[in-house]
């Protein structure tokens, strides 16, 4: 097999981050009112690592070079694949299979909202480490500037870049300067973590009611091993779609 990111026998992570998000609707969630992410972080951004609360996937981790294992202790196995190429193959399927059944191409989601972002200038402490607010003022067309909702978001500075989560592994280029000029970018809330090194989002409150909490920053000791495990790599959506057994 070969594999341009070998997965090391062992990896050292540096810092945990537990957040808690509201239960959705539809998800019962084991009658818990919030669900859990644990998050694992290097000091030096090499990897980082997502911790689902009750879900199969045991730990999923990004690499150095982008890639995505993800681990399932009870089959003993880290399926690899690269997260932003796969998922987008699996969007164009899904699309080319709606407009197959629909035989028409499907039509374009129309922006009702305008949305701006800006620095409020505010500032607390978030476990130790100083955040920095930013507002997403939400108009929507035709209504009264009176009538527009903000969104907050906190975002606290950190000794650790946790960008790889924001984009799914990818990272940032080196050169930000395409970004930072890219009209798309200027009032995205998800691109602030990105256009931000060593952001971390931690809080978001909207209309009185908190989307996103974080309850617990904290350095760690925590080792993850790979030895042991089948590795089992995956190139398309089309090879994820197979199965376990990849027939």
């Amino acid at each position: 097999m070969n594999m341009d990111d070998p997965i090391p026998s062992v990896i050292n992570f540096d810092w945990e981050v537990i957040q808690r998000l509201p239960k959705d609707e539809n998800d019962e969630n084991n009658g818990k009112a919030y669900k859990q992410i644990t998050y694992l972080f290097t000091s030096n951004g090499d990897y980082a690592a997502v911790k689902p609360d009750g879900e199969s996937l045991s730990l999923m981790v990004y690499s150095k070079k982008g890639h995505t294992w993800m681990f399932d202790d009870t089959k003993k196995v880290i399926t690899v694949m690269n997260m932003p190429k796969t998922v987008g193959e699996g969007g164009l399927l899904g699309k080319e299979l709606a407009e197959k059944i629909k035989k028409a191409p499907l039509a374009k989601d129309k922006d009702n909202e305008t949305f701006t972002i800006t620095k409020s200038g505010k500032t607390k402490t978030v476990f130790g480490f100083t955040a920095v607010e930013y507002l997403m003022i939400s108009s929507k067309i035709n209504s009264s500037s009176k009538n527009a909702e903000a969104l907050s978001s906190w975002y606290a500075i950190v000794p650790f870049d946790p960008v790889k989560i924001y984009t799914m592994g990818v990272g940032r280029p080196a050169d930000l300067s395409k970004l930072q000029n890219d009209p798309r970018m200027k009032n995205n809330i998800t691109a602030i973590p990105v256009l931000n090194k060593n952001y971390l989002w931690v809080e978001m409150d909207a209309g009185g009611k908190t989307g996103l909490e974080t309850t617990s920053i904290k350095k760690v000791n925590n080792t993850v091993h790979t030895a042991g495990y089948k590795i089992k790599v995956i190139t398309s959506f089309k090879d994820m779609m197979k199965g376990d057994d990849g027939n």
